[in-house]
């Protein structure tokens, strides 16, 4: 038997020794932390080192020992490849497939110097070459892209641990390359302290730092959900005062409107009654609308609302949406052109896109003034299809303009009636998000000299 292999079985039980500590400290880890996907990788790596260091290290005799360097060899490389991909996972990076490769080479290498080979001297210096490529590896790319304290001290740490153990399987690859016979194992008490004392500590090294920049990264996400629960909690405050402000002012003249019939229903005329209660049907409508319109923006926004996409035939959807509100123009004395559509289909939820044609198309019919018209077209624009609602209103009022599709956004603009400006506020941000959510965006163009433009890019289907 070759003397040669005394030396790295001290080498490898002591990283088994080390192993079944460390393993347990990882999966103890990783049970705190199912999410971090590259942990519960390097967890296996200790589980698989322990049976593959066992095999190697067991005594002569007990079972062949081409046996014990093919599976045994092959659980420690397979614990190796694991430790370069749960580095790769641990770091947020795409893994690798060449190591698989490698690993599968390898097997196979062994098969055929099993017969070509017939020295176990030979086949262990072949293992030692890829476990010294993986984890030389590993090392390399352990830190990259770090730039917080603890993190790249813990990077550090992993990389000075993996480069100590892939320079132990570089030494001894070139130990059994060089020596032209067998090599006197390390007997001494000095020299076989030494080893163990180095391989323990780049083991835990490598662990250690593993764990701090676990710890470290669970610490940047509970700093990042206080941060967002915080930036959610003061939206949400200031949509319940807004919303709160919004539902006041009807309910205010609901509320007066039949405070007042109450008090002097029977002394009022007929038309006076119906006009009061005209007005109050008119603000329960709007409280209606405004509650409708919170609740489909909030499921919007919290992705909540489903979205079936499919061609859409946008021709027929846009006459759809003129024909909706033809009533309303024509109340206003408006009127809707539709520019004449070549064949457009996009990819969107019908449903969805018929909402946002009308809550664009109701805006134009809204603020654009008696005898003016409303100009429909749609065409393909830098490989989407763009919808455009123009009206010749007022345009939109400077104060208006950097906050159009925030929630209850409605600016002043002169010359408006009561009429036009009691909108819930709530369109324009309701189109914006399920435009978002159809793969599209939304913007406007200021109309010259006054007018505006509104438009909305889809993608085409088949695109």
């Amino acid at each position: 038997m070759d003397q040669n292999l005394i030396d790295i079985r001290t080498l490898l039980f002591a990283n088994a020794v080390v192993s079944v500590v460390l393993g347990i400290a990882m999966v103890l880890v990783w049970r705190g932390n199912r999410e971090r996907k590259g942990l519960a990788v390097l967890a296996r790596v200790h589980v698989t080192m322990i049976p593959g260091v066992a095999l190697i290290g067991l005594p002569d005799g007990l079972i062949p020992s081409v046996v014990s360097a093919f599976f045994g060899n092959g659980l420690v490389l397979l614990s190796m490849l694991w430790l370069l991909q749960g580095i790769d996972g641990l770091f947020d990076r795409p893994s690798r497939r060449w190591p698989v490769n490698a690993v599968a080479a390898w097997g196979l290498g062994q098969l055929i110097l099993l017969t070509a080979v017939p020295s176990l001297r030979g086949r262990i210096l072949l293992t030692s070459f890829v476990a010294f490529l993986l984890l030389f590896g590993a090392a390399r790319t352990a830190g990259a892209g770090l730039r917080r304290p603890t993190e790249r001290m813990a990077s550090l740490l992993i990389t000075g641990s993996l480069g100590v153990l892939s320079v132990l399987f570089a030494a001894r690859c070139l130990s059994l390359a060089l020596s032209p016979g067998t090599v006197t194992p390390l007997s001494s008490d000095g020299a076989t302290l030494v080893l163990l004392t180095v391989c323990l500590a780049a083991a835990t090294g490598w662990s250690m730092g593993v764990m701090i920049l676990v710890y470290a990264r669970l610490h940047q996400d509970l700093a990042r959900d206080m941060t967002e629960r915080k930036r959610y909690e003061a939206a949400l405050e200031e949509l319940v005062q807004v919303a709160a402000h919004e539902l006041r002012s009807p309910l205010t003249s609901i509320f007066g409107t039949l405070q007042l019939l109450a008090a002097r229903g029977d002394a009022l005329p007929v038309a006076d009654k119906n006009r009061l209660l005209e007005i109050a049907r008119r603000n329960s409508e709007r409280m209606v609308r405004l509650v409708n319109d919170l609740l489909d923006l909030e499921r919007v926004e919290s992705g909540r609302a489903s979205f079936e996409i499919e061609p859409v035939d946008l021709r027929q959807h846009i006459g759809q949406a003129r024909d909706l509100a033809e009533s309303a123009a024509h109340h206003r004395r408006v009127s809707i052109e539709i520019s004449t559509l070549p064949p457009l289909q996009v990819r969107a939820d019908p449903q969805r896109l018929q909402q946002v044609l009308a809550n664009l198309l109701s805006n134009a019919v809204k603020f654009s003034p008696p005898g003016e018209a409303i100009r429909l077209r749609a065409h393909h624009h830098d490989g989407k299809v763009r919808v455009e609602v123009q009206d010749r209103g007022p345009g939109i009022s400077p104060d208006l303009q950097g906050r159009l599709f925030q929630r209850f956004a409605r600016g002043e603009t002169p010359g408006l009636s009561d009429e036009q400006g009691k909108g819930t506020g709530l369109g324009l941000a309701i189109s914006k998000a399920l435009v978002e959510g159809m793969g599209g965006w939304i913007g406007y163009e200021p109309g010259r000299p006054r007018g505006t433009t509104f438009y909305f890019e889809l993608p085409a289907a088949g695109a």
